[in-house]
């Protein structure tokens, strides 16, 4: 992780890989997401979200995606 905080669509994939660490909005919501903007530039926002970051991110170790992968693997074997 490198402690940049995002603002990111709730489109596609984006709200499982993001969680907690991440804000959203509706990128056709021109409205939306100037506030979702404005609220990643408030330190208190940001703080939270770097909070948030490695616990989200351990999620997506490749480790535990390997471990994942070979379990499901084994299962199917």
């Amino acid at each position: 992780t490198i402690g940049i905080p995002v603002v990111t669509s709730r489109e596609g994939c984006f709200e499982e890989v993001g969680g907690e660490a991440a804000l959203y909005a509706d990128p056709t919501n021109a409205p939306e997401l100037a506030q979702q903007l404005r609220q990643v530039l408030d330190t208190q926002v940001r703080i939270r979200l770097i909070a948030a970051m490695p616990t989200q991110t351990a999620q997506f170790a490749p480790e535990k995606i390997s471990t994942t992968w070979m379990n499901l693997y084994m299962e199917l074997a």
